[in-house]
């Protein structure tokens, strides 16, 4: 009789254990109580590579090798964007982007500049281009 006692007890203490602290091999699931609706966790929007802070060199203008910073947001399904260089701040206007690949147009000393490239991951390849000429353009997300 204490044997059978002695094991009773045991197998109480063991699945009350289980029960309370969860065993590896049981999947938890959230229930709800009778009105009430079980929340549903969404998954976190993906972020596209191009939106970000972008520090580019323009290499081989008249002026040198110029630096700065482009900045791509994302706001609903509208896409904006500065260049910043040590002259000031311009929007970039006609601002599309495909597949990764941007074009649009932005002001510097006067000249409506055209810039072309593409991204992947963290870095940027393209060109920008004024009064027929053309000069490559990379840039590294900071």
């Amino acid at each position: 009789m204490k044997i059978a006692i002695k094991h009773s007890m045991m197998a109480f203490v063991a699945i009350s254990f289980l029960v309370f602290t969860g065993c590896s091999s049981a999947k938890k699931t959230a229930s709800a109580k009778p009105g009430q609706s079980v929340p549903v966790v969404k998954e976190a929007a993906k972020v596209p590579i191009y939106v970000g802070t972008w520090a580019f060199v323009v290499k081989g203008t008249p002026d040198g090798d110029s630096m700065g910073d482009m900045v791509i947001t994302e706001e609903g399904k509208v896409l904006k964007g500065t260049v910043s260089v040590a002259g000031g701040q311009t929007d970039i206007q006609e601002l599309v982007i495909t597949n990764n690949v941007l074009s649009g147009i932005f002001s510097y000393n006067g000249m409506s500049i055209n810039m072309s490239g593409t991204f992947s991951a963290t870095t940027y390849e393209g060109k920008v281009e004024a009064q027929g000429y053309a000069f490559p353009m990379t840039a590294t997300k900071k």
